[in-house]
């Protein structure tokens, strides 16, 4: 009798572990965990951001990002307007398409791996696009 006690009280314990869970929100996707909330931004098909801060929760890895527009006012002359600072995340995964700066492809561990790189390198844009609050492709400055 002792060990069922036993075998029912690891049960018990185990089953309240917290995990992260993924609820909705007023149509935004929300990640929580035990230490944090996080909530993901909208389905956007055409992006263009400065990338703000690239870090990893509960091992996802995570992309914060500030929306600007691009207006052009002559041919040649392109202007980057940023009326909304609003900072937006999202989920970077092995689904996502990520060109660098140099063209080349990257997984979601290089791209963690080189994050100071491309937060440091604020000349380019980062262009791409969203669905379900993860990205599906971002483009560090490959434009050609």
């Amino acid at each position: 009798m002792r060990f069922l006690y036993i075998i029912i009280f690891s049960i018990a314990i185990i089953s309240c572990k917290k995990t992260p869970t993924e609820n909705t929100q007023h149509g935004q996707k929300i990640i929580q965990n035990s230490n944090s909330k996080i909530s993901l931004g909208e389905d956007i098909e055409e992006i263009n951001a400065y990338p703000k801060k690239i870090y990893k929760a509960n091992q996802i890895i995570y992309i914060d990002i500030d929306l600007v527009k691009i207006e052009y006012k002559n041919i040649d002359e392109k202007v980057i307007v940023n009326k909304n600072h609003k900072i937006r995340t999202y989920i970077i995964n092995e689904n996502t398409l990520i060109y660098s700066g140099d063209c080349k492809t990257l997984t979601a561990d290089e791209f963690f791996q080189n994050r100071q790189l491309i937060l440091n390198s604020n000349a380019n844009i980062a262009v791409g696009q969203s669905k379900n609050g993860k990205m599906i492709s971002i483009n560090f400055g490959c434009y050609g």
